[in-house]
């Protein structure tokens, strides 16, 4: 088992929207103790901008920041489509892009 803790937060929250702050604490086999922060702006839960950083205070890191956007959609009674794209510095591969789509019903 992994040795790491986590905490998140909304430091601000209003009718529409909300800013959210997330950090992680890891101290993997290697001995290599790292930290991953994040932030998420949530738009009335239909639009997500979010940033972050992977691998703070790691020597000879791969990994470096990360920022991506969602968007949430109803489309009946409790069913939501998601998309989110994402990218994110990784070492020798440079950029890595993501796109995930999911669907809730």
């Amino acid at each position: 088992m992994l040795p790491a803790a986590g905490v998140g937060m909304d430091v601000l929250k209003f009718s529409t929207s909300k800013f959210t702050v997330v950090a992680d604490a890891l101290i993997p086999k290697d001995n290599y103790q790292t930290m991953n922060l994040g932030l998420e702006y949530n738009w009335n839960d239909n639009v997500f901008l979010r940033g972050g950083y992977k691998s703070l205070f790691r020597e000879g890191a791969n990994r470096g920041f990360t920022f991506g956007i969602g968007v949430s959609y109803n489309l009946f009674a409790n069913s939501r489509l998601f998309v989110d794209i994402s990218s994110e510095q990784f070492g020798i591969f440079k950029d890595i892009q993501r796109f995930s789509f999911g669907f809730t019903f």
